[in-house]
């Protein structure tokens, strides 16, 4: 868990009952490893769904992904490098579309399940766009 730019004394209260969430905190912070794990378990369990029948263990990926990618937005925000904007109402939007157009497809499959993924993906991705253009424009200068 120590990695460059954290010395020991960052993260020597992980042993500590007293300091273990601002520590932990502190150790998600300076890192995105948590945020690739999320991604990385989301395309492994689509990858999963898609190739294999074990579509259960896909699901749980997925789900971890997602947990994973929203702990991380949470302590970005709870820090002050991101404050929340509109933009939230894109992520929702674009939450509820693509699962609208999966349900949709598993359904009726056809055009109109299919454009709501495309537009639920793209809302998603713009979500993604805006967030790393706040957490880049703004340098945290409370540490």
């Amino acid at each position: 868990m120590l990695e460059k730019g954290l010395c020991h004394d960052d993260c020597h209260s992980l042993f500590s009952s007293d300091g273990l969430f601002l520590t932990i905190k502190h150790c998600i912070m300076k890192s995105k490893k948590l945020l690739f794990l999320g991604i990385i378990l989301l395309v492994v369990g689509i990858m999963f769904r898609k190739l294999t029948d074990m579509t259960g263990m896909g699901l749980l990926l997925i789900l971890t992904g997602v947990a994973c990618k929203t702990i991380y937005i949470i302590a970005k925000a709870k820090s002050g490098e991101y404050k929340p904007g509109q933009e939230l109402i894109w992520l929702i939007l674009g939450l509820f579309l693509f699962l609208s157009g999966l349900i949709l497809k598993a359904n009726n499959p056809g055009l109109f399940s299919g454009l709501l993924i495309g537009i639920g993906l793209s809302l998603k991705v713009a979500f993604i766009i805006i967030f790393i253009k706040k957490t880049r424009s703004k340098p945290n200068l409370s540490v």
